[in-house]
């Protein structure tokens, strides 16, 4: 995983610079790292290296479609700097798990973007919300943290993500003078949420994260999504 994270630090700097400031993807990564206490000084060998790189720029973003054995409709998401290489390892993975690969599995998902912010108390929350809410939210989620803080996700669409995140940005009070201490707790990200389930029994829900665990273990393979819910009925037995 720290692996997969350091080669979509490195994209993400080759593909809009080095500044999370103005770079949201990058942004958003560091967030992921620092989530998972990775050392500063790993993330900063990792933007360095790719400002130093010209494999760097060649890294492309492709989102592969697949099937599991039962029917589970799977995104894929990839960082590949040879896609040649990514997509017959794909399809050898989940073939050798019983499933189809290439067949068209989006339409169980809608895609959405995530503009995430930590709030220091409930009056951030709310200008937060009520600026959602004007911008055209599809969906709002707050959580409340440890340290006391707030974390608000707001859904949008896709295409959105930049307005949305200026209006949060507009609607937060600024820490300091400086320009990135106003985007230090806003992170953005786009994601895929399951609009059709279906229902597999556990020893099926079993046998797919064996594939998707596999899948996980491919460099290439940055996340995964599936559609897939174990059954209601074998719940209650």
């Amino acid at each position: 995983q720290l692996l997969q994270l350091g080669t979509a630090i490195a994209a993400a700097v080759s593909q809009s610079g080095s500044d999370p400031s103005t770079n949201p993807l990058l942004s958003n990564l560091l967030t992921r790292a620092r989530e998972l206490q990775v050392p500063k000084q790993t993330i900063q060998l990792a933007i360095q290296k790719a400002r130093d790189s010209k494999n760097a720029s060649l890294l492309e973003n492709i989102v592969y479609e697949a099937r599991g054995a039962n029917g589970e409709m799977l995104i894929i998401d990839t960082l590949t700097d040879n896609k040649n290489r990514t997509g017959p390892k794909l399809k050898s993975i989940v073939k050798k798990h019983g499933g189809n690969f290439g067949l068209t599995a989006s339409w169980a998902f809608d895609q959405l973007g995530v503009v995430s912010c930590r709030c220091d108390n409930q009056e951030q929350v709310e200008a937060i919300e009520n600026i959602a809410i004007e911008l055209g939210a599809t969906d709002i989620e707050t959580e409340k943290n440890e340290d006391g803080s707030i974390t608000v996700q707001l859904y949008c669409n896709v295409n959105e993500i930049k307005i949305m995140k200026d209006g949060v940005i507009g609607a937060l009070p600024k820490k300091s003078e400086s320009k990135s201490d106003t985007h230090s707790d806003i992170t953005t990200d786009i994601t895929y949420f399951v609009k059709s389930e279906i229902p597999i029994n556990s020893e099926q829900f079993e046998a797919l994260d064996n594939l998707i665990e596999e899948l996980e273990d491919f460099d290439d393979v940055q996340r995964i999504f599936h559609n897939a819910v174990v059954d209601s009925q074998e719940k209650t037995e």
